[in-house]
C-alpha cells in the first residue's frame, strides 16, 4: 500500500494492534491471575514505553486513573502500578490521586503529588487500603451483587437508604449512593431491590457508572429516565466498550469527543470517527494526543495541512502534542514545518500549554526551536506564572533554567512566588526560592509579600518555608498589617506561634 494510499477502519485498527490491545487490557482488565498481569505489564513496556508513544510518567498516572474506573480490581491495578514504576520511577507527577499517592508513599516513602503530603493527616483518617469496601458492610454486597446480604442489611435499624460510598478510588470526587455503586459495580439484583422498595432515584451517574461497568440491563434501565448527554459519551469512551460509544452517537446522535479520545488513549474510537466523519482535518489536528508520529504522518499523506487549525479555539496540531508532552510527535510535526510560536484564541503557545501541563520534555523542545519564553496569553500570563497556577514544578525550573524571570510580575505587580504562597504550592515555592525570587517583593494593589499572602490563606508549610529562607516577617501592607495580625485574625496558633518564633510582632491596635 502506497503512503498517500487511504486506509479503511480495519486497515487503522490492524496497524495499531498493539497499541489499542494494550490499553484496552488495561481498561477493561478482569483477572487476579499473576500470569495474566504480567503479560500486561510486558505488553505496556514493549508496546506502549519502549515505542516511545507514552512516557512512564505518564503511564503510571493512567495506571492509577483506570483503577479509579474499575476499583474491583484495586489488587491487580497495584501489582501492575508496582511493576511499572519500580523499573521507570517517577519524582513528580501533577494531579496524582490521593489514594495510589498514599499507597505509594507507604510502600516507597515518598509522594508524587505535593499537594497529597500536605494532606496526610487528613488521608490517614481514611483508612485508605487495597479493600475498596469493607468486609461485612451493605457495600460489599453491593460489590458482588449478594442479594441475601443485601436484604439484610437494609432490615436492620442502622440501615439508611441515604448511605453512600465514601473512597478515593472513584472516578470522580462525589460520594456515590447506594443506586449509584450498583451501577458502578453492574449489581443488577441490589439494584431492582432499591428501586422496588425504596424507589431510589436513578441519576445521570446511575447511567455514566453503569455505561463505564459495561452492563448492558443497568444501561437500558437508566435510559427510561435519563438523557444522555456528552459526559456520557465521555464515559463511554473511558470504559474502551466501543459498542456503547458506536451507539450513543448512532441512536442519541452523539459527537464522539477527539480530544476525549486522546485523553483515554482510546484509539479504536477515534478511528471510528474518522470513519463516520472522513474528518482528516480535525483528526490530523487531535492525532498527537495519542503520541504516535506515523498516525500524523498518515493524515498529512491524506490531505491534511500542518497549519490547520481548530475553527473552535485556533490550536494547531503542535498544540495538541503540548497538552500530554507528546514529544516524538511533536519533533515530527516541528520537522514538518510547524510553527512553533502560533497562539490560540486565548492567547496560549505550545510553550504556555507545555509549562501549564508539567510538560518538561516537551518545554525544552520547544525552547530548542526558538520558542518565546516571555510570551503571555491574553490574561497576560507567561509560561512561569501558568506553571505555578497549575503547580508544575519541573515546568518551572526548566523555565528557569532557560532564561525565564523568575521575577517577572503580573496584574498589579504579582509575582510568581506571591501566586505560589497563596495557592499552597510548596513544592513551586521552594523552586522559585532556590533560584533567585525576591521573598519580600510587594504586589501593588495591597502591598502585600507572599508571606501576607501564605499567613491570610493559611499555609503554614509556605509560611515556613518563607521564613525560613529570611522573610521579613514585620512587614506591612497596605491595611498596616503584618502577617501576624492575619494570622491571629484567623485564629491560626501554629502560624502565630510560628511568625512570633522568627520575630514578629503585630501591628494591630488590639495586639
Amino acid at each position: 500500500m502506497s503512503e498517500s494510499s487511504k486506509m479503511n477502519f480495519h486497515e487503522l485498527m490492524s496497524l495499531y494492534k498493539e497499541y489499542n490491545d494494550t490499553i484496552d487490557a488495561l481498561y477493561r482488565l478482569r483477572t487476579t491471575n499473576e500470569e495474566a498481569l504480567d503479560k500486561i505489564c510486558n505488553d505496556i513496556k514493549i508496546n506502549l514505553i519502549e515505542t516511545k508513544y507514552l512516557l512512564p510518567s505518564y503511564m503510571i498516572y493512567t495506571i492509577s486513573f483506570a483503577a479509579r474506573c474499575n476499583n474491583r480490581y484495586l489488587k491487580s491495578y497495584w501489582y501492575i502500578f508496582k511493576k511499572i514504576y519500580e523499573e521507570y520511577r517517577s519524582d513528580h507527577i501533577n494531579y496524582f490521586p490521593r489514594g495510589f499517592d498514599y499507597f505509594v508513599y507507604k510502600e516507597y516513602g515518598i509522594w508524587l503529588n505535593d499537594e497529597n503530603k500536605i494532606s496526610l493527616e487528613r488521608i490517614e483518617t481514611e483508612n485508605i487500603s487495597l479493600e475498596v469496601v469493607k468486609p461485612d458492610t451493605i457495600f460489599e454486597s453491593i460489590m458482588n451483587d449478594n442479594i441475601e446480604a443485601f436484604t439484610s442489611f437494609t432490615e436492620s435499624q442502622e440501615f439508611d437508604k441515604n448511605d453512600v460510598l465514601v473512597s478515593p478510588f472513584f472516578i470522580d470526587a462525589t460520594q456515590p449512593s447506594l443506586l449509584e455503586v450498583c451501577c458502578y459495580y453492574g449489581a443488577t439484583k441490589c439494584f431492582s431491590f432499591l428501586r422496588e422498595k425504596f424507589n431510589s432515584e436513578i441519576t445521570k451517574r446511575c447511567l455514566q457508572f453503569s455505561i463505564l461497568n459495561g452492563n448492558y440491563v443497568l444501561v437500558k434501565e437508566c435510559l427510561k429516565v435519563v438523557e444522555p448527554d456528552d459526559e456520557c459519551m465521555e464515559y463511554a469512551i473511558i470504559s474502551h466498550n466501543i459498542a456503547f460509544v458506536t451507539f450513543l452517537m448512532i441512536e442519541y446522535k452523539l459527537t464522539i469527543s477527539l480530544f476525549k479520545c486522546g485523553e483515554y488513549n482510546n484509539l479504536q474510537a477515534f478511528f471510528v470517527y474518522l470513519d463516520q466523519t472522513n474528518d482528516i482535518k480535525n483528526c490530523f489536528l487531535y492525532s498527537p494526543l495519542f503520541n504516535i508520529p506515523s498516525l500524523c504522518k498518515y493524515f498529512l499523506s491524506q490531505g491534511a495541512n500542518i497549519y490547520d487549525r481548530d475553527s473552535d479555539d485556533e490550536q494547531t496540531a503542535l498544540h495538541m502534542a503540548s497538552y500530554f508532552n507528546a514529544v516524538e510527535t511533536a519533533k515530527f510535526l516541528i520537522t514538518n514545518d510547524a510553527t512553533i510560536n502560533k497562539k490560540d484564541i486565548d492567547g496560549n503557545t505550545p510553550l504556555l500549554i507545555a509549562a501549564s501541563n508539567n510538560s518538561k520534555e516537551m518545554i525544552e523542545l520547544l525552547i530548542q526551536n526558538e520558542a518565546n519564553i516571555y510570551d503571555r496569553n491574553n490574561d497576560k500570563k507567561t509560561a512561569l506564572y501558568l506553571a505555578t497556577e497549575n503547580d508544575a514544578s519541573d515546568a518551572a525550573e526548566t523555565l528557569i533554567l532557560h532564561g525565564a524571570n523568575v521575577n517577572d510580575s503580573y496584574n498589579y505587580g504579582e509575582t510568581a512566588l506571591h501566586v505560589a504562597a497563596e495557592l499552597n504550592k510548596l513544592n513551586i515555592v521552594s523552586v522559585l526560592v532556590s533560584h533567585g525570587a525576591i521573598i519580600n517583593a510587594k504586589e501593588y494593589k495591597n502591598e502585600s509579600t507572599a508571606l501576607h499572602k501564605a499567613s491570610i490563606k493559611g499555609n503554614t508549610n509556605i509560611v515556613k518555608i518563607l521564613c525560613s529562607h529570611g522573610a521579613d516577617v514585620n512587614a506591612i501592607d497596605s491595611y498596616r498589617k503584618t502577617s501576624l495580625d492575619y494570622a491571629k485574625e484567623n485564629d491560626n496558633e501554629e502560624i502565630e506561634e510560628l511568625l512570633r518564633s522568627h520575630g514578629a510582632i503585630s501591628n494591630s491596635l488590639d495586639n
